[in-house]
């Protein structure tokens, strides 16, 4: 699988770097809040960090992540946290089977 890494050096840059090419998903998490904070490119940062978080099995703390920072993204990415926030939320199926 190819991705698309952006070039740069931004902090969304660096996080999206380390998180594609370095396959370092702990080290990206920071990265990821160093572009949040710095404003850069807050929309797709916020969406990375909730899904590396998923992966890093720290959904609780993705949903959080979402909820208090919603309301510094954009318009149009408004739609995709809904959908992140709904991935993050479900529970496995095999849970209700024991």
């Amino acid at each position: 699988m190819t991705h698309k890494v952006p070039v740069g050096d931004t902090p969304y840059v660096k996080a999206k770097n380390v998180q594609l090419m370095d396959k370092d998903p702990e080290r990206a998490i920071p990265l990821f809040w160093a572009a949040i904070n710095a404003g850069d490119r807050v929309d797709s940062a916020l969406k990375d960090v909730a899904i590396v978080m998923k992966q890093q099995n720290r959904a609780e703390e993705a949903i959080e992540a979402i909820k208090s920072l919603r309301s510094r993204c954009s318009d149009q990415a408004q739609e995709s946290l809904d959908n992140i926030l709904l991935d993050l939320y479900k529970v496995p199926l095999f849970s209700f089977l024991f």
